[in-house]
C-alpha cells in the first residue's frame, strides 16, 4: 500500500517520537544509575551530576523529537508502520459504513398500500379462524388509524410517518420496530401476528413468558456457576439467525435473575442487549417489536399493573423509545 508523501512524513515523525521516548527511558535509567540528585539554582532546585565513580558514558539524547535521526532500518520499520495504520484506518472505514448501512431502514416499497391492506385483512381473518373460539376480525373506529398505520409502514410507505404525527400518535419512523400498548384484549396480539408475515419485513412472535422460561431453564442448569446462554437466549438477545422478533405480552414474565451481579428481568436485560447488537451494526433498528397490557409512564401505572420504566428501569426504557415506535391501541375490550 503506498502512502502519500504527507502521509510518509507522517509516519516518519510518529517513528522518530517512538525512537524519542526510547532514548528518553534510556538516558533516564542512565541518570539514575550513575548519577546523585543534587540542589541546584537553575534546574528548579534539583539537577542530576554525575558521579566521579562513574564510568558509563551519557546515552545520546536529544532534546526535541525533531532532531531524532533514524537509521536506515528504522525509516523502512516507520514507513511500514505508517502502512498498517492506514491499512487499519480502511479497514474500520469499511466496518463503519456497513454499521451505519444496518442501521438504516431496511424496509422497501415491495407493494402499495391498498394491497398491502387487502393481504392483511384477509391474513387476520385467518388467524382469527384459527383462535379457540374463531371470531370475525373487524377493523372499526377504534383500531382502523393503528391497522391502517400498520400497512403503510409494511408498504414502506411514509405516509406511515406522515399520518402517525397527524393523528396523533407522536413523532414515527420507518426506521423503527414498533411497540404497541394498550388494555387487555383490544387486540395488539393479533395484529403483531398479522404483520409478522410481513412481505418487507417478516419477524417471529414469541411471548415474554417464553423468554422468561428459557431464562430460568439456563440459570437452574447453570447451578450455580457461569450463567450459561442457550441458542435460544442468544436469539432473543439479537444473536444468531432470524433475529426480527415480536415479543408479546411484555412485563407478563414473573422471574427476576441475577445477572452481572444485579437482578433484572429477562426482557429488560434483551431491551438492553438487542440495542447494544442494533450499536453495533449486528441487527437492524427495525428488528425489535413488542406488545403489552402495561404502560410505560409510571403516571399511567394501575394498581397490579406497574409501569414498564418501574419494571425495567429508564436505561432499558430509553433505549426502546431508540429501537420502537410506540402505538397506543385503544377502544374496548374485545374478548367475550
Amino acid at each position: 500500500m503506498q502512502l502519500l508523501p504527507a502521509e510518509a512524513h507522517l509516519a516518519l515523525e510518529k517513528a522518530k517520537k517512538a525512537k524519542h521516548g526510547q532514548l528518553y527511558r534510556a538516558h533516564h535509567s542512565w541518570q539514575l544509575l550513575n548519577c546523585d540528585l543534587v540542589e541546584s539554582e537553575f534546574e528548579g532546585g534539583l539537577a542530576y551530576v554525575l558521579r566521579e565513580t562513574s564510568t558509563e558514558p551519557e546515552p545520546y539524547y536529544p532534546a526535541k523529537a525533531t532532531d531524532v535521526v533514524l537509521t536506515p532500518a528504522e525509516i523502512t520499520a516507520g514507513l511500514l508502520a505508517g502502512q498498517e495504520r492506514k491499512l487499519g484506518d480502511l479497514k474500520t472505514a469499511y466496518h463503519l459504513a456497513v454499521a451505519t448501512q444496518a442501521r438504516q431502514p431496511q424496509v422497501r416499497q415491495v407493494a402499495s398500500f391498498e394491497q398491502v391492506r387487502t393481504w392483511a385483512l384477509r391474513t387476520a381473518q385467518q388467524v382469527a379462524d384459527r383462535r379457540k373460539p374463531a371470531f370475525t376480525f373487524k377493523v372499526d373506529e377504534h383500531n382502523r388509524r393503528l391497522f391502517e398505520l400498520l400497512c403503510y409502514y409494511h408498504a414502506g410507505d411514509k405516509q406511515f410517518e406522515i399520518l402517525g404525527e397527524a393523528w396523533g400518535f407522536g413523532p414515527l419512523s420507518l426506521e423503527k420496530g414498533n411497540a404497541i400498548f394498550g388494555g387487555v384484549g383490544r387486540g395488539k396480539t393479533i395484529l403483531q401476528e398479522v404483520f409478522r408475515h410481513s412481505p418487507s419485513r417478516p419477524y417471529g412472535l414469541v411471548s415474554a413468558r417464553q423468554v422468561s422460561d428459557v431464562f430460568t431453564e439456563d440459570m437452574t442448569a447453570s447451578e450455580g456457576k457461569r450463567p450459561i446462554v442457550s441458542p435460544r437466549q442468544k436469539l432473543y438477545r439479537g444473536a444468531g439467525d432470524t433475529r426480527a422478533l415480536c415479543f408479546d405480552d411484555v412485563a407478563r414474565e414473573e422471574t427476576k435473575h441475577q445477572y452481572m451481579g444485579n437482578w433484572v428481568y429477562p426482557m429488560q436485560r434483551v431491551i438492553l442487549d438487542r440495542y447494544d447488537a442494533v450499536q453495533r451494526g449486528h441487527l437492524p433498528l427495525w428488528a425489535t417489536h413488542l406488545t403489552s397490557n402495561n404502560p410505560l409512564d409510571p403516571a399511567d401505572a394501575l394498581p397490579g399493573m406497574p409501569s414498564l420504566t418501574e419494571l425495567y428501569g429508564e436505561p432499558a426504557i430509553d433505549r426502546l423509545y431508540e429501537m420502537c415506535n410506540i402505538l397506543t391501541l385503544g377502544g374496548p375490550t374485545r374478548r367475550g
